[in-house]
């Protein structure tokens, strides 16, 4: 069964496990630098050296992806200020302003895109969100927080830099295992998200419905946060591939 055709069922499954089955979700904290690290090394399999260079060079996308990115999702956060408590509006503005997931590399492939792009374009994002992180909090939120650059290099080693360095060594020296990780990647990496899912969950699963009301709100920023900036990557995009890479990566 190609377990990847299934992606959104596994990523309700995953949210519904984090919801409703908290305790074992717990236990995979742990382990999600290695999932992370595994999900990463799968879907480097396929990169070309060539074309990600070519892509790492076009540096006018990677200037618009981290404007829309960091400074239009930070403005469409500050839209709803007034409309939550302080506290909360807050956390809107640091989750508007945060980098790139890690796992936008492989979603940029599965939706159709490039993983080329998506890798240099998400690299950069977390390095770079050191400085605008705090920077960007502090002029739409007008507050103070720290970034731990050590804590964010260590990542970016761990989970983007020596999986892809593995995935290259595999590709040139155990040719025999890259068909099978290739064949099967899809559907291992969806599996690793909807176990993210439920153990990035089910810490706040006991927060989430003691304020049932709030979260409804929240979905509404939630959708604003990933809907804006997809569409302008999207529009920003030369053709579909690049328009799928480019939306997906400004808005996980």
């Amino acid at each position: 069964m190609d377990v990847g055709r299934y992606f959104w069922i596994f990523v309700l499954l995953g949210i519904a496990l984090g919801l409703f089955l908290p305790g074992p979700g717990t236990l995979i904290k742990p382990f999600v630098l290695p999932l992370l690290a595994l999900l990463m090394l799968l879907s480097s399999l396929s990169i070309n050296l060539g074309e990600m260079k070519h892509c790492a060079r076009d540096w006018r996308t990677t200037l618009f992806v981290l404007f829309v990115q960091f400074v239009l999702v930070g403005a469409t956060a500050y839209i709803f200020n007034g409309f939550f408590p302080s506290e909360v509006f807050l956390g809107l503005v640091i989750i508007a302003v945060a980098p790139s997931a890690i796992a936008t590399t492989f979603l940029s492939e599965l939706f159709g895109g490039s993983a080329a792009l998506a890798l240099p374009l998400t690299t950069l994002s977390n390095l770079l969100s050191v400085v605008l992180t705090p920077l960007l909090v502090a002029v739409f939120a007008g507050a103070q927080v720290s970034v731990n650059p050590l804590g964010i290099a260590q990542t970016i080693a761990l989970a983007v830099v020596l999986p892809f360095l593995a995935a290259k060594l595999v590709v040139a020296r155990i040719p025999s295992l890259e068909k099978p990780l290739l064949t099967h990647g899809h559907g291992i990496n969806t599996v690793i998200i909807a176990l993210l899912m439920w153990g990035t969950i089910a810490p706040s699963a006991a927060f989430i419905f003691a304020n049932t009301q709030l979260m409804l709100w929240l979905v509404i920023p939630g959708l604003a946060f990933c809907a804006v900036p997809f569409v302008v990557g999207w529009l920003y995009g030369k053709n579909r591939e690049e328009s799928i890479t480019i939306g997906v990566t400004s808005s996980v």
